[in-house]
């Protein structure tokens, strides 16, 4: 019994996507022929429940390694349907001339040679490619695909290394200022000759908490009286200083 989306009710109550479509129950859309396929295509992973385990192929369906059921047409045409390549195991087939002869004994179709994917199982499609810069608009993946920059960091691995949803992209770095610069508890850098000047620079006024108040400090200078060829002391005069602490 091959299962469908009607199989799991509990997760499409409130659906909105379109009816040949299944809703993740984080909200994304994905055909309904994607779910039970072995494939975790939402990202909490509601596509793939454990009663897929239950279902078995139709008596014209071919039975995949990986559980997947195809039509039995599809086995051995040159594509990888099942995803794990066993449709393709045929070490007898002789690849056609719109194909390309993977190092293990598999046809892929030839468009999928150098498409940064390893159709081949086994690598062979992608060795000795020459591949085309992203686009500006693009982010390069970790295995040097390109997709839109706004799939970075959405909650799905656009990329089959995941390099875009990668911690240290998707992850806010904590602010810092630099040595002549104080940072505010609000995340804001202010010039450190601001702090304790008696006025909110800071937006939570984090520059003027903790000043002390202002005390009095006294001034001497020494000067060579050149009269007499003696060190005096000029009268001291006493000078205002902020002591704050931070």
């Amino acid at each position: 019994k091959l299962l469908t989306p009607s199989s799991f009710p509990h997760l499409l109550t409130g659906r909105t996507c379109a009816s040949d479509k299944f809703q993740c129950d984080a909200g994304k859309c994905i055909p309904q022929t994607w779910v039970c396929d072995s494939i975790k295509d939402c990202a909490d992973g509601t596509d793939e429940p454990l009663s897929c385990g239950e279902s078995t192929c139709a008596s014209d369906q071919f039975t995949c390694t990986n559980g997947n059921c195809i039509p039995n047409a599809l086995v051995c045409d040159g594509n990888n349907d099942c995803w794990d390549t066993s449709d393709e195991n045929c070490p007898n087939r002789t690849c056609h001339m719109n194909e390309f002869a993977c190092s293990n004994g598999l046809c892929i179709l030839l468009h999928y040679q150098c498409d940064r994917v390893n159709d081949c199982g086994d690598g062979s499609d992608e060795l000795g490619c020459t591949y085309d810069t992203c686009r500006s608009n693009q982010f390069t993946c970790g295995n040097g695909a390109c997709i839109p920059t706004y799939y970075i960091c959405d909650g799905d691995s656009d990329c089959l290394d995941g390099s875009d949803e990668a911690e240290s992209l998707c992850t806010t770095p904590q602010p810092t200022c630099s040595p002549q610069q104080y940072l505010c508890k609000s995340g804001e850098c202010i010039d450190i000759n601001n702090v304790c000047n008696g006025q909110k620079d800071c937006q939570d006024s984090s520059d003027e908490k903790g000043c002390g108040k202002k005390h009095s400090a006294v001034t001497c200078t020494k000067y060579l009286d050149g009269i007499n060829g003696q060190i005096r002391i000029q009268p001291c005069t006493w000078a205002q200083k902020n002591v704050f602490r931070i």
